[in-house]
C-alpha cells in the first residue's frame, strides 16, 4: 500500500463519524510491514475512541503483532464491562511479552489493581506467568485469591511442567509452612488448589490445620483436601486416629469432613470394635459409616446391632438401618418379625417403603397370610395402610386377585355392604385394578337396586367409577357389562343413562352398550329412554 494512502487513512482515525475511524482501524491493523506511524496512530486513536469503539481498535491492535501496543492494551484491564473482557483476550494473545508490560503496569507494587490482571496472566500458559500468580497471592483481596484459584485450575493441564511442578511447590510450601502474615482466605485458595488438582501435601499439616486452625473454614478445606492424599500406610492408622477425635467436633465443617476422608481410607480396613464404637455414638452420620462399614465386611454382630436400631427416634437412622439390614443374611425377616410385632405405625409406614424398594422377595406363605390380615381389617373397616402400601408395590396382582374371589364370593352370600367395604380400599389407594373396580362398581350398583335409603348415592358411585374406566386401556368395558351375568337387560339401560350424563369420551362405549341393548326386554319406559340416547348419541 503507497504512502499517500496510508496517510488518507491515518487522517481517517481523527474523522467525526465514529464509525468510519473503526473502518480505518481495522484496515490499517492490516498493513503490512508494520510502520511506526501507524502503530502510534492506532494507540492514540484508541485513547481517543469512546468506550463503545474501542472494541475495533482492540482487534487492530492485536493485528499489528507489534509489543509497542502492549502498554494500552493492559490499559484497558482497568475498564468494566465487555471491553475488559476483550482487553483480557488480547493479552492472552500476545503472551509472554504481556508480563513485562503487567509488571510496568503495578509499578512495583505488591497487589493486583483488579480481578481482570488475574485472569489475564492466568491464560499465559507459561511458568513466569503462574510464578507472578503465586508471589502475589499473599497480597489479593478475598474475592481476588478465590479467581486465582479459578483461573489456575482451569488452564492447570495446558501448562508447561515445569510450571505445574512449581504450582505445586509453592502450594506444598505455603501448607506446610504458611507465612505468619499470610490472610486465612489464601491458605484456603491454596487448600483448594491442592483438592482440586490433586497435588500431595504431607498429611500430618493437613490433620494440623484440621484440628488447630483458629479460623472453621480454614479446618474444613484443611480435611477436604486430605480426601486427594495418598498417606504411607504405616501411617494410616496413627491419622486415622486423630480423625476418630474429629468425627466428635461439634461442627460440623469439621466432622463431616473428616468422616468423608474416613470412608475413602478404608484400606487397611478399620477394625470392627473400633467400627462399633462409632456406631454407638449418637451422630446419624457415624452410624451409618460404621453400619456400611461393617455390612461390607459381613460383620456377624450387625444384624443384631441394627435391629436394636429399627425403632431408633430418628427417622432418618431408622431408614438407614433397616435399608442396610434388608441386605444382610437373615436381615429380612427380621425386619418383617418387627413390623409385624413391635413397630409403631409411623415406623411400620417406613419398613413398608424400605421393604418395597427392596428386591427381597418373601415367602408365598407370609403374603398370604398378609392377605388375610388386610382383607380382614377391611372387613372391619379398618385400613392398616403400611400393609396395604407394601402389598400394593410388591403384589399388586396377587392382592386384587384374592380381594376379587373373596368379595365375589360375599356378593354371592348377599353379603354386598362387607364386599364393597373389601374392596373400596384397594381401589381407593390406587392398588386396584380394572376388574376390582368394575366389581366394585357392579357391587354399588346392585346394593342401590337393594336399598332405597341410600340408593342415589350408591347409584351415583357406580358412574364414577365406570366413568374413568371407560377411557382406560386394557379393557373392554362395554364387553365385559354384557357378559356380566348378573345385570339384567334394564340394569343396562341404568348404566348407559349414567354414562351418557357424563359425556364426553364415554360417548363411545355409549354407542357400544346402546348397540347390544335388546329392546323387546324392556318395559315400555326403558325402552323410551333407550330411544332417546340413542337420538342423543346419533348428534
Amino acid at each position: 500500500m503507497s504512502d499517500d494512502v496510508i496517510a488518507k487513512i491515518l487522517k481517517l482515525l481523527k474523522d467525526n463519524d465514529v464509525e468510519m475511524r473503526c473502518s480505518a482501524a481495522m484496515i490499517l491493523g492490516s498493513i503490512r510491514p508494520m510502520e511506526e506511524r501507524v502503530i502510534e496512530a492506532l494507540r492514540s486513536g484508541m485513547r481517543r475512541a469512546p468506550t463503545h469503539a474501542k472494541s475495533y481498535f482492540l482487534d487492530a491492535l492485536l493485528k499489528t503483532k507489534d509489543r509497542r501496543v502492549l502498554p494500552d492494551v493492559v490499559a484497558l484491564l482497568h475498564e468494566i464491562g465487555s471491553i475488559s473482557d476483550q482487553a483480557v483476550s488480547v493479552v492472552r494473545k500476545f503472551g509472554g511479552p504481556a508480563l513485562q508490560a503487567i509488571e510496568d503496569c503495578h509499578q512495583g507494587q505488591k497487589n493486583w489493581h483488579n480481578g481482570a490482571f488475574i485472569k489475564a496472566v492466568a491464560g499465559i500458559h507459561q511458568l513466569k506467568a503462574v510464578r507472578m500468580l503465586i508471589e502475589r497471592l499473599p497480597y489479593t483481596t478475598w474475592e481476588e485469591a478465590r479467581g486465582t484459584s479459578l483461573f489456575i485450575a482451569e488452564h492447570f493441564d495446558r501448562y508447561p511442567k515445569s510450571a505445574q511442578k512449581y504450582l505445586e511447590k509453592s502450594m506444598r510450601a505455603m501448607i506446610e509452612n504458611p507465612p505468619p502474615d499470610l490472610p486465612g482466605y489464601c491458605l484456603i485458595t491454596c487448600l483448594k488448589m491442592v483438592h482440586r488438582l490433586g497435588f500431595q501435601v504431607d498429611p500430618d499439616m493437613l490433620l494440623t490445620h484440621g484440628e488447630s486452625s483458629d479460623i472453621p473454614s480454614v479446618r474444613r478445606h484443611a480435611l477436604v483436601a486430605l480426601e486427594v492424599q495418598e498417606p504411607d500406610p504405616k501411617q494410616i492408622n496413627h491419622f486415622r486416629e486423630r480423625l476418630y477425635t474429629l468425627l466428635g467436633h461439634d461442627n460440623r465443617d469439621v466432622s463431616l469432613p473428616s468422616l468423608h476422608v474416613l470412608r475413602i481410607w478404608t484400606k487397611p480396613t478399620v477394625p470392627a470394635a473400633k467400627l462399633r464404637d462409632l456406631a454407638a455414638l449418637e451422630r446419624p452420620n457415624l452410624k451409618e459409616f460404621a453400619f456400611q462399614e461393617l455390612s461390607r465386611r459381613k460383620d456377624r454382630k450387625l444384624v443384631t446391632i441394627l435391629r436394636d436400631h429399627l425403632g431408633h427416634p430418628l427417622r432418618r437412622v431408622r431408614g438407614f438401618s433397616s435399608q442396610i439390614l434388608m441386605a444382610q443374611k437373615n436381615g429380612p425377616e427380621t425386619v418383617l418379625e418387627f413390623f409385624k410385632k413391635e413397630a409403631t405405625p409411623e415406623v411400620r409406614r417406613e419398613l413398608a417403603d424400605v421393604m418395597a424398594q427392596s428386591k427381597v422377595n418373601f415367602p408365598d406363605s407370609e403374603i398370604k397370610a398378609m392377605r388375610r390380615k388386610l382383607a380382614l381389617g377391611f372387613t372391619q373397616e379398618t385400613i392398616d395402610h403400611a400393609l396395604l402400601h407394601y402389598l400394593g408395590a410388591k403384589d399388586r396382582e396377587g392382592l386384587n386377585a384374592y380381594l376379587i374371589r373373596r368379595s365375589k364370593k360375599l356378593i354371592k352370600d348377599g353379603e354386598i355392604l362387607i364386599a364393597i367395604n373389601s374392596l373400596q380400599p384397594l381401589v381407593r389407594f390406587r392398588h386396584g385394578n380394572h376388574d376390582a373396580r368394575f366389581l366394585l362398581a357392579l357391587a354399588n350398583f346392585h346394593l342401590a337396586e337393594d336399598t332405597q335409603d341410600d340408593k342415589d348415592r350408591r347409584y351415583q358411585r357406580c358412574i364414577d367409577i365406570l366413568s374413568p374406566l371407560s377411557r382406560a386401556h386394557g379393557i373392554d368395558l362395554a364387553n365385559k357389562i354384557k357378559k356380566t351375568k348378573s345385570l339384567a337387560t334394564s340394569d343396562h339401560v341404568s348404566i348407559l343413562r349414567g354414562l351418557c350424563r357424563r359425556g364426553g369420551m364415554e360417548r363411545g362405549v355409549c354407542r357400544q352398550i346402546s348397540e347390544f341393548i335388546d329392546e323387546t326386554q324392556l318395559s315400555p319406559k326403558d325402552r323410551k329412554t333407550l330411544g332417546e340416547i340413542r337420538k342423543t348419541l346419533r348428534k
